[in-house]
C-alpha cells in the first residue's frame, strides 16, 4: 500500500514523483522548490497497479516560514532550532470508486500513514512533525482518525485558512513532563548543532 521514497532513490521514481508533486499542488495548495523536492522523503500510497492515489511529503522547513503560533511554540522548546521538519499529505478520494466501504478505507489509510510517518522518522530521531493541511483534508482526517496531536491551529483559527499543527511522533508518552522531550528531545545550547531534530 505504501512506498517510501528517500532523497537518494528518487532518480527511480521522477515521474511518479512529479506526478505526486502536481496533484499536491492542485489538492493541498502546496509548493516545494526544486531543491526542496529534491532532499524530501516521499510516501506514497499506490494501489496494485502502480496508481498513487494519495501519500505524505516530508522536507526541511526554516522556522522563520512557519505559521506564527506554530514557531512560537517550537521555539520555545527549542530556542536555536533553525529548521524543522515539516510534512503535508493528502488522499484522492475521487480515486477511490471501486472501495465499498470508503469510511473504513480512510480509517486504515491514515492509522497505516501514521505508523509509515513514525517508521521513517524513528531512524534519523524526529519526534515531532509540523503538518500543514488544507481544510478538507483536516476535516477528513478529524473524522476518520486520531493522531497525537501537540498543538492544533484549525483553519478557522490560522490566518492562512489552512490547519497547521505539531505532531507528535511518539506514542504512548502522556506525562507532561515529557512533553518537552516529545517536541525537542536533544538538549540544545547555544554551543550545540543549530540543524538537530
Amino acid at each position: 500500500m505504501f512506498k517510501i521514497i528517500e532523497p537518494h532513490r528518487q532518480c527511480y521514481y521522477k515521474a511518479r514523483l512529479d506526478l505526486f508533486v502536481e496533484l499536491m499542488r492542485l489538492q493541498q495548495r502546496f509548493f516545494l522548490s526544486s531543491h526542496e523536492q529534491s532532499q524530501a522523503t516521499f510516501i506514497l500510497a499506490e494501489e496494485e497497479e502502480g496508481e498513487v492515489y494519495g501519500g505524505a511529503i516530508l522536507y526541511r522547513k526554516s522556522t522563520k516560514e512557519l505559521h506564527p503560533q506554530i514557531k512560537n511554540t517550537i521555539l520555545t522548546f527549542c530556542p536555536y532550532e533553525e529548521q524543522i521538519w515539516e510534512c503535508t499529505l493528502f488522499l484522492q478520494t475521487e480515486r477511490l470508486s471501486y472501495v465499498r466501504d470508503r469510511g473504513a478505507f480512510m480509517k486504515m489509510f491514515y492509522r497505516n500513514l501514521l505508523e509509515k510517518l513514525i517508521e521513517v522518522c524513528r531512524e534519523p530521531g524526529i519526534y515531532f512533525l509540523c503538518l500543514t493541511l488544507n481544510p478538507i483534508e483536516y476535516h477528513r482526517m478529524r473524522k476518520e482518525s486520531l493522531w497525537p496531536w501537540i498543538v492544533e491551529l484549525t483553519p478557522q483559527e490560522s490566518l492562512d485558512s489552512l490547519f497547521h499543527g505539531i505532531l507528535s511522533l511518539q506514542i504512548n508518552e502522556g506525562r507532561s513532563r515529557e512533553r518537552r522531550q516529545k517536541i525537542c528531545p536533544i538538549k540544545f545550547s547555544p554551543q550545540t548543532q543549530k540543524v538537530g531534530v
